[in-house]
């Protein structure tokens, strides 16, 4: 099967590579909830005080700001699943299915709720509409809405649609605008589901994922998105030239983005990855999270550490959701 045909279609994969593909879908939820796990006890916490209370931070123990216990997930995880599970209610037009679970979440009164989500969400039980309740909630944040609450969730979004390039792209923007008006969010979904559709096909070579991703996500971002700021698409590309202090975990996306993706291109396996990931500090959950989800896809779930594994507490979960999510044919 030649490139273009693994990027369009899996329709006639055989048992085996289904297999494989079902590895890397598991990969990628349970690395995204194995980062997010690791990273929330390190949530809001500088790398200085990262080094002086644990020195590197290797294991999932819970506690942190939100005082989890071990295996604990944060929003990252709980939101990400929500997307699953609406994408599986109605495939085809996903975004209320979606909200109906955003909502039913929010309702729960959880511990850890990002201001932008927290605020779309609250405005779309207003108004019924989320594209006006994300619209409302730019403005009253002081057009303040590109934050990573759209990143952290969107992996579902590339497992489901792995068929079809156009709709990932679509939905993606889609899922992400619900909550978060500026088009910045939209974009960087955008080029990380490309990513991630770029990991399950198999390709082991990590400059060509990420400037082809680039190079597709500008392309559709151009045509059907509002102008980004300058120099958004070269900050990405000259990310993985950075050096380690000038990487910041902060929750505005670009910076997120950055920090998984130049995590990611740097470091050699699974657990390396992800423990350099949290170990940025600051939004180390979140970080933690979006580079869990590639680097797993990358991997595959074989790669993901059993004791890390085996502490999550949303393992059933999120294995009936990855088997789902490998079923679905749009």
């Amino acid at each position: 099967m030649n490139k273009a045909a693994v990027i369009n279609s899996f329709s006639h994969i055989s048992y085996e590579q289904s297999i494989n593909l079902l590895e890397r879908i598991k990969g990628g939820l349970f690395g995204l909830a194995a980062g997010d796990a690791l990273g929330a006890t390190l949530e809001f916490m500088n790398r200085d005080e990262i080094q002086r209370k644990y020195g590197v931070l290797k294991d999932i123990i819970g506690e942190g700001w939100l005082g989890l216990q071990p295996g604990e997930c944060t929003d990252d995880t709980a939101m990400t699943l929500a997307v699953a599970m609406g994408i599986q209610d109605n495939p085809g037009n996903p975004h209320r299915a979606v909200g109906q679970h955003f909502v039913s979440w929010y309702d729960t009164k959880p511990r850890d709720i990002g201001n932008i989500v927290s605020t779309s969400i609250y405005n779309f039980k207003k108004y019924d509409s989320w594209a006006e309740a994300s619209q409302k909630t730019h403005v009253s944040l002081s057009n303040r809405s590109a934050g990573n609450g759209s990143l952290m969730r969107t992996l579902p979004v590339s497992l489901a649609y792995r068929h079809d390039k156009d709709k990932m792209c679509r939905i993606s923007a889609q899922i992400s605008h619900m909550t978060h008006y500026d088009s910045q969010a939209a974009a960087a979904c955008i080029f990380y589901n490309l990513l991630v559709l770029s990991a399950l096909e198999g390709n082991p070579d990590k400059d060509s994922m990420i400037f082809t991703a680039l190079a597709e996500a500008k392309a559709y971002c151009s045509a059907n998105l509002p102008a980004l700021p300058k120099g958004y698409w070269e900050d990405i590309a000259n990310s993985i030239s950075l050096r380690k202090n000038q990487i910041w975990a902060s929750g505005f996306v670009l910076d997120s983005l950055i920090a998984a993706l130049w995590v990611f291109y740097h470091f050699p396996d699974f657990e390396s990855t992800v423990i350099e990931a949290v170990n940025l500090g600051d939004d180390a959950d979140t970080v933690g999270a979006i580079c869990g989800g590639l680097a797993g896809c990358f991997y595959g779930y074989e790669s993901i550490p059993g004791r890390w594994l085996e502490k999550l507490k949303v393992k059933d979960t999120i294995e009936k959701t990855a088997r789902g999510l490998l079923d679905l044919n749009v």
